[in-house]
């Protein structure tokens, strides 16, 4: 079918909501870390921010692994003068175990990733842990402390989902469109590790912008199950999305699911907020689609992986005309 010219309410919200989308609050700032720490000495402290600022580099550059560039052992080593606040918190226990709140200055991480030669590729969504227990109860954040620390390591926020507030678990499995949305309405991701224990064993389930990828765990220890799960699922999300700009490629993108001007305008906005997108524009409309005509940093396969991710949108198959496609999520 020929594809036709937008409405004219589309083009108009199009030029009216141009700008970036409304920021949403997320479990915690990608600039602030804990760190669990033997004791409240200083050479501790000291060890504690190196750790937290490797963590918060690696968050705020999208993923990429810069303990390779000139200077950042220097950098390292200086964490502790771009500390904005840090907050001891002991369990009360003989011998207390203590962990460390770090906060770094925001400004001041955005200019060493300049620093260290490394356009900033955004932050990355939270990845959403969903793990059971062996009797079917929701594990929460006291019980995932191994698998959120896996995940901080490689630059992954965790948050933990709230058993009042979540779809079926089996169609978030599946990644069903109605459940990834829910997701994204409540937890603003569209990154998902789904965990089922059982005695000696777990089964684990990641979700990336609608795409499933399954494996198993066994092991006698639950915490090293987790720090290995943990590790599993980035190392699955780096190769999917740390992928580092070498051209800008000029392409066709087809989103389909769009049921109103607003949905028209988040879509545009979710685009040009991305920083590797150079331009965008409309070439044309098809029943509850449209077709862009998109300039990027990367190839369109890798900037949909990225954009779903977020939770806004998802992989939409193949559509005739386009070089990738997305289907947006309400």
């Amino acid at each position: 079918m020929r594809l036709s010219r937008l409405p004219i309410v589309l083009l108009l919200f199009g030029l009216v909501l141009g700008a970036p989308p409304i920021a949403v609050a997320q479990t915690s700032s990608p600039y602030t870390v804990v760190v669990p720490v033997p004791d409240t000495s200083a050479t501790q402290r000291n060890q504690a921010f190196q750790a937290a600022l490797g963590q918060v580099l690696v968050r705020v550059s999208g993923g990429q692994d810069l303990s390779g560039k000139d200077g950042y052992p220097e950098a390292i080593q200086n964490a502790a003068g771009i500390v904005k606040q840090f907050q001891y918190q002991g369990d009360g226990g003989n011998p207390p175990t203590f962990t460390l709140t770090v906060t770094f200055d925001q400004g001041a991480v955005q200019r060493l990733v300049t620093d260290l030669g490394t356009v900033a590729a955004g932050v990355r969504p939270p990845l959403l842990l969903v793990v059971k227990a062996g009797d079917g109860h929701l594990l929460g954040k006291n019980d995932l402390g191994a698998l959120a620390a896996a995940a901080g390591k490689q630059g992954y926020q965790a948050s933990y989902a709230d058993p009042a507030q979540l779809p079926d678990v089996d169609k978030l499995g599946a990644a069903d469109p109605a459940a990834l949305s829910a997701i994204s309405r409540l937890y603003h991701t569209g990154l998902v590790l789904i965990g089922q224990l059982h005695a000696n064993a777990a089964d684990w389930t990641l979700i990336n912008g609608g795409q499933s990828q399954h494996w198993s765990t066994q092991g006698g220890n639950q915490d090293d199950m987790f720090a290995d799960a943990g590790k599993k699922a980035t190392d699955q999300l780096a190769q999917a999305l740390n992928v580092i700009a070498t051209s800008d490629v000029n392409g066709k993108l087809w989103v389909s699911g769009l049921h109103s001007a607003m949905d028209y305008a988040n879509l545009l906005a979710t685009l040009r907020a991305d920083p590797s997108v150079r331009s965008v524009s409309t070439e044309g409309s098809q029943d509850d689609g449209v077709l862009l005509s998109v300039k990027a940093g990367m190839p369109l396969s890798n900037l949909v992986t990225n954009l779903a991710a977020g939770g806004r949108v998802m992989d939409g198959g193949s559509h005739d005309g386009a070089d990738a496609s997305l289907r947006w999520l309400h």
